[in-house]
Order: C-alpha cells, then structure tokens, then sequence
C-alpha cells in the first residue's frame, strides 16, 4: 500500500487533533512503529474530530528521541 504524505509533526495529541478538524479528515486510521502509546484510545478520541471525507493514517514514530505523528492519505 502507497500512502501520500500531508503532514509531519511532533507528537501532541491536541495539535493532532485540530489538524483533524481543520484538514476535512473522514475515517481514521492510527498505526504506530517504536512508540508506546495506546492507538485504539488515541483513535477513538481524535476520530470526535474527523467529520470530513478524507480517509487518513496517522502513522506514530520516533525521529531520533523526537515522537512524531506522520499523517497520510491512501
């Protein structure tokens, strides 16, 4: 599966979560890649966010010591 790429950010749950509201963000998907995190809780709690069309990934990571959330699209 290819993805397009729409945003890299540190992580911060609130930051993510306007991104969602402000980005037309439908259906959500939350992965994650050596970062401790529950994504089934952060999923549910940004998908309140996500009344758009777009269906989104927010795939969660490390960058050197820095958590990062890298958002994309299908």
């Amino acid at each position: 599966t290819s993805y397009t790429v729409l945003d890299v950010m540190t992580f911060d749950r609130k930051g993510i979560a306007a991104w969602l509201r402000n980005n037309d963000a439908g259906s959500l998907t939350v992965t994650k890649r050596g970062f401790a995190a529950d994504t089934e809780a952060l999923g549910a709690q940004w998908r309140k966010q996500c009344k758009g069309s777009r269906a989104i990934v927010i795939a969660l990571t490390r960058i050197g010591d820095t958590p990062t959330a890298i958002v994309c699209t299908r």
